[in-house]
């Protein structure tokens, strides 16, 4: 498997409806390295780990999710703290992660990763 060590963009989408008809959605940075993942958004920071088990190209993470912007919301709501639990299959250029938040496992997130920089 590729190394999935890089920056990545994101878009994400939950399953949350804040507005009637309206489905929420964002945007945001992370970066894989060495089991660790960081990112953020305008509103959030994330910091988290990662796994890659051996034979196969499955991509497993543990992310906590933290509102540092007063009235920031995330595509959950109003929350101030929660954690992600998220799998995937890793390509090289661009994949899919999904899952749920660990607090409230009916609320599920699809995030859409495209690699934009390598790493140092």
């Amino acid at each position: 498997m590729d190394s999935i060590e890089a920056l990545w963009s994101i878009n994400f989408i939950s399953n949350v409806q804040l507005l009637p008809g309206q489905i929420p959605t964002g945007g945001g940075i992370v970066v894989f390295e060495t089991g660790h993942v960081l990112g953020g958004d305008s509103a959030m920071t994330y910091v988290g780990y990662y796994r890659c088990p051996q034979g196969d190209n499955r991509v497993e993470a543990d992310i906590e999710v933290n509102r540092f912007l007063t009235g920031g919301v995330s595509v959950f709501g109003s929350i101030d703290h929660f954690h992600l639990k998220l799998t995937g299959q890793y390509q090289r250029d661009r994949f899919v992660m999904e899952g749920s938040m660990v607090e409230h496992p009916d609320r599920r997130i699809t995030i859409q990763l495209i690699r934009r920089v390598e790493l140092p």
